[in-house]
């Protein structure tokens, strides 16, 4: 695949409808099958930005800092949103921030094609099955923090999320450091 406006604002489109969807399911495995379609569009929206990382030494460093900075700025803010309305609120939202994104133009250029010409190690499928597996944990390890912070600890929506924005930056940290050999970091 490369790279193409259709397919961003497809997956944009996918994103908005799939978290709207979200927000008006009325059963656990209605919420479960439109997250999954949501993934879909943000997995296809990562490879987008990942690709078009590999075409500056700074690229990738600055794509990793991306999702920490986001979490920084976005858990108070949708840890109140939670508190007021509930998670249909907080989907709504981000609904609405896929639809505003739509309206933002796109020049992709002339992106490499991400294939396997990329690399000629035959684990890199064995590397991705374990980075779906670390992300599906971290993921999970987050939501039951939050779940367990505010049922057992009885802590709000808001001081948990400023817990989630601490966490980040420490994400956004790492992304602007070099490992270095006996590094303590």
């Amino acid at each position: 695949l490369r790279p193409r406006r259709r397919l961003h604002y497809g997956s944009l489109g996918l994103i908005a409808l799939a978290t709207a969807g979200s927000a008006l399911a009325s059963t656990f495995p209605l919420l479960l099958l439109t997250r999954v379609f949501a993934g879909l569009g943000m997995g296809t929206i990562t490879w987008i930005a990942w690709a078009d990382a590999t075409r500056s030494p700074r690229g990738m460093g600055d794509v990793a800092a991306i999702a920490p900075v986001t979490a920084t700025i976005a858990s108070p803010i949708l840890g109140w949103i939670t508190g007021v309305g509930g998670y249909p609120w907080v989907f709504g939202s981000l609904a609405m921030i896929a639809l505003v994104a739509v309206l933002a133009p796109v020049d992709f250029g002339d992106l490499p094609r991400i294939g396997r010409n990329v690399s000629e190690s035959r684990s890199n499928r064995l590397l991705l099955l374990g980075l779906l597996v670390l992300s599906i944990g971290g993921s999970s390890v987050f939501i039951f923090t939050g779940a367990a912070a505010e049922a057992v600890h009885d802590l709000s929506p808001v001081t948990v999320s400023w817990a989630l924005s601490l966490n980040a930056i420490c994400g956004v940290i790492a992304t602007r450091r070099t490992a270095t050999r006996g590094s303590a970091w």
